[in-house]
């Protein structure tokens, strides 16, 4: 065909394993796609992939990112001969894209422990990523964490009612310095322009506190006071 692109692989490691790389471009690189789940011991004895295929598939499309699969040609020599290379069409996928792929395939032990415990721990460095940069912000909306925080509280023996009340006051104080002012959730827009806190946040903050102390202390008074000074400290550095 003309104008046919052909290209050539280099082998780097996956999970310590050696895989075929293919450079489209100095900053655009795939890895072989059979290449990658037969490390992750997903490939059959025949050959035969396609379920796993299927599944990246579906959730390549899921987070919008299905141009990241492409048939590449590339020359390829056969495993185990030592004939010429042949041209062949190979699924690939973007090597940047790899690692949120890798999050939906935990390796099967057919290739040994090793690429396991190397997924592991390569799991227990995207968890840490996932909780500093707050994550479970983006899953668990505010209305949700409200319930969860206001059902934590009332199965410990607490009055939302009461709870609300002294948010609100806690949010006064925080914002105005007065002891006695109140600032429900709806009135926060308007301080919002006063201040580079997200105050919605820093809301959300002070109930998830407020039901953890609770939670120990089993008293509105005792839980409000430890909130107050936590989140003083946390925000306004008092």
């Amino acid at each position: 065909m003309e104008n046919e692109i052909v290209y050539k692989t280099t082998i780097k490691k996956f999970l310590g394993y050696d895989v075929r790389i293919v450079q489209v471009d100095k900053r655009k690189e795939y890895i072989i796609c059979k290449d990658m789940f037969e490390v992750l011991g997903l490939v059959k004895d025949n050959g035969i992939w396609s379920a796993p295929k299927q599944k990246m598939l579906e959730f390549l499309e899921g987070i919008g990112e299905s141009d990241d699969c492409q048939t590449l040609v590339v020359m390829l020599k056969e495993h185990g001969t030592k004939r010429k290379c042949v041209k062949r069409e190979v699924d690939c996928l973007n090597i940047e894209t790899a690692p949120i792929v890798l999050t939906q395939f935990q390796p099967t032990k057919r290739r040994g422990e090793d690429a396991l415990d190397r997924w592991f721990k390569f799991m227990e460095f995207v968890n840490m990523l996932l909780k500093y940069h707050e994550v479970h912000k983006y899953i668990v909306d505010d209305k949700e964490r409200y319930k969860i925080s206001m059902k934590e509280i009332k199965d410990n023996g607490g009055e939302p009612p009461i709870v609300n009340k002294m948010i609100n006051k806690i949010m006064g104080k925080l914002i105005t310095g007065e002891d006695n002012f109140s600032i429900s959730k709806d009135e926060l827009k308007i301080y919002q322009p006063q201040t580079t806190i997200d105050l919605l946040e820093v809301r959300n903050f002070v109930l998830d506190k407020f039901a953890t102390f609770y939670a120990f202390t089993e008293s509105h008074k005792k839980s409000y006071d430890a909130t107050l000074k936590l989140v003083k400290k946390k925000y306004f550095n008092k």
